[in-house]
């Protein structure tokens, strides 16, 4: 089975997501007085570039490591109020997420496993702990895969938490990773799709690496801000929109927050398997033009299918998809 954006996030229910979201963002941007500038998420550096608007947040880049970030932003307080009554986020949890639910589950999860577990080896780890495990989709195949003794799901949502506490022979933490126990001694944490959003990196990352033993594993995937689809079509991507994804690292500025954070042997690649679809779909839908990629744009618009795969396929052997993986090991202070 072919993995394409629209199986992701059926049209059908896209629009009224959609409506809901900027319903959700007019209320938040109410707050706008209560929102805190920043400096660099991933270098901590003063002195980022003002880049562009979109939704009413202001996004700007790093002069020093190339991170796209917004700023100023909603505080963690505001945040945990969006995300927890927003009426976009329940309808994900509700109807979109269930209806792609088959292919999520087959062509992302289960390929999520396979690269965990090429990375952690086959033989068992004692404690695995997936952080944001939404529906414990994840978590799930990990039990099926045998790949850890004991897997841990960390879930702040309620409803997200419940339905990891449908999973069998899965245990379940509802609160973010920085306000549980400190006492999980993990072999390996997981995080997938989950730093973008949150409101200072630096704190999530320090949390993961004190959950960890020594020398233990951390495994993150995140938006690349300098991945093909993204950077061709910046503020057109779905991918940058706020409040949602507060900051885009590149390859570089990722290795970078992960060594400040007290992470070495730190290793990023970009798994994307989507680049190619998300272009070509902005392609047919008017918002980026074919002669805005000459040679290319042509190509990917109505070129073959083979074709497509196969760009796909060089984007992310070379480091250049939109979607990058990073695994690192924990150093304690």
């Amino acid at each position: 089975m072919e993995i394409r954006e629209d199986s992701l996030r059926p049209p059908a229910l896209e629009a009224e997501a959609r409506r809901l979201f900027e319903d959700d963002v007019r209320r938040l941007l109410l707050r706008r007085n209560e929102f805190v500038s920043v400096n660099c998420p991933a270098c901590e550096m003063v002195g980022a570039v003002p880049q562009f608007e979109k939704n009413g947040f202001e996004f700007h880049e790093c002069a020093a490591c190339g991170t796209l970030f917004v700023s100023p932003r909603p505080t963690s307080e505001l945040l945990a109020q969006y995300y927890g009554e927003g009426a976009a986020g329940r309808f994900w949890n509700r109807c979109v997420f269930p209806a792609s639910a088959p292919v999520r589950r087959e062509l992302i999860f289960r390929v999520r496993v396979e690269l965990v577990a090429q990375v952690i080896g086959r033989k068992p780890v004692e404690t695995l702990v997936d952080v944001g495990a939404g529906f414990g989709w994840f978590a799930s195949l990990c039990r099926e895969a045998g790949l850890a003794r004991r897997v841990i799901a960390v879930e702040p949502n309620r409803e997200l938490a419940a339905s990891c506490r449908e999973v069998e022979g899965v245990e379940v933490i509802e609160a973010p990773i920085e306000h549980a126990y400190e006492t999980l001694d993990a072999d390996v944490i997981t995080s997938f799709e989950l730093i973008e959003h949150t409101f200072e990196p630096r704190a999530f990352l320090d949390a993961c690496r004190r959950r960890l033993r020594p020398g233990g594993l951390f495994v993150c995937t995140t938006p690349n801000w300098s991945g093909f689809d993204v950077a061709l079509l910046r503020e057109r991507s779905d991918n940058v929109t706020g409040p949602n994804h507060l900051q885009l690292f590149t390859p570089g500025s990722l290795r970078q927050a992960l060594q400040r954070a007290g992470f070495r042997e730190i290793k990023v690649s970009t798994p994307g398997q989507l680049d190619v679809d998300i272009l070509r779909n902005k392609m047919l839908t008017g918002v980026f033009q074919p002669s805005e990629l000459p040679f290319f744009g042509p190509l990917i618009c109505e070129g073959s299918s083979e074709l497509r795969r196969e760009l796909q396929a060089w984007l992310g052997k070379h480091g250049l998809s939109s979607n990058m993986m990073a695994v690192a090991r924990a150093v304690m202070s």
